[in-house]
């Protein structure tokens, strides 16, 4: 796929204070075909003002009541013409390598993900099986095909962690494939809904989810693991 056109989604809720510097980042990308999404949650801050402002360089924005993050993001979805498509927060920024990955997004059936940076930790590897069933990739480092949504939305059932059930989905789909590239994309925010809010609902569910998704030996050494953590080993 030779210059993809790349939608970055943004879903914004009183983002006064971040969706600036979020937009900078977009803006100075050296990869031209870029489309910007926002969805806004009907902000009461400066939010809508900073998207007015911005209006030329947004490719469509909406502000409407909504149920949640992901319903937000289903919505930027039926409007999103990329053929490939992130998800940024709005405090979130990109970095110069998100537009030198872009150039080795190849195959149309592969999610590529690269890595981020939370606080001083760059975060990124190649994640195996076990390695999804233990943990999430970071959100604003992957680069999904359309396709992908073509097949699937975010599930609102999850109103925490529906990317992780997405990529465990996508994982266990013969359909796709996920390739690590070792480009530093974007700066993860601290503070996000992951890290304040529990999704009761899909630790609820990991068990059967891990189950329907893996290999019998992956389920069965992440129950070992979620064992031996149990009784402190």
């Amino acid at each position: 796929m030779e210059n993809p056109l790349v939608s970055i989604i943004i879903v914004t809720y009183n983002a006064g204070k971040t969706l600036q510097n979020c937009l900078d980042s977009i803006f100075i990308q050296t990869y031209p075909f870029l489309e910007v999404i926002i969805i806004d949650g009907l902000s009461n801050d400066n939010t809508l003002e900073i998207i007015k402002r911005n209006e030329k360089k947004i490719s469509l924005w909406i502000s409407e009541k909504d149920t949640g993050v992901y319903n937000a993001m289903n919505k930027a979805l039926e409007h999103a013409k990329g053929d490939r498509i992130i998800f940024l927060g709005a405090d979130d920024l990109l970095l110069a390598d998100f537009s030198t990955m872009i150039y080795h997004l190849k195959d149309e059936n592969t999610i590529y993900y690269g890595r981020s940076k939370f606080k001083k930790r760059i975060d990124g590897k190649k994640f195996k099986p076990l390695n999804l069933s233990k943990g999430n990739i970071i959100h604003q480092s992957i680069f999904y095909p359309k396709k992908v949504f073509s097949k699937y939305n975010y599930e609102l059932k999850y109103p925490i962690l529906a990317d992780y059930y997405l990529n465990i989905k996508c994982y266990s789909d013969g359909e796709f494939n996920f390739e690590f590239l070792p480009y530093l994309v974007s700066v993860f925010a601290p503070g996000g809904l992951s890290s304040t809010t529990k999704d009761e609902q899909f630790f609820a569910d990991k068990d059967q989810i891990i189950k329907d998704n893996f290999s019998k030996p992956i389920y069965y050494r992440y129950l070992l693991r979620k064992f031996r953590r149990r009784i402190g080993l």
